[in-house]
């Protein structure tokens, strides 16, 4: 399958669709890691503080802890 795809990205002069397919894979396994890295972030934050943050909030607020917890 891989070389298939490399033949038809080779061919990218005769197929502009392989530089736009290359670019959104880019973009998907790009986000899909952030995605994974907020999750995480949001399970050991929830772990830590016993509170209910979720994986979007993660996402775009930093969350840190900066007292001490009850455990």
């Amino acid at each position: 399958m891989i070389d298939k795809f490399s033949e038809w990205y080779v061919a990218g002069e005769k197929n502009p669709k392989a530089y736009a397919a290359c670019i959104l894979m880019i973009a998907i396994c790009s986000v899909g890691w952030w995605a994974a890295k907020s999750r995480m972030e949001a399970l050991a934050f929830n772990r830590i503080t016993n509170s209910e943050v979720t994986t979007w909030d993660a996402m775009w607020v930093q969350l840190r802890v900066d007292r001490p917890t009850s455990d």
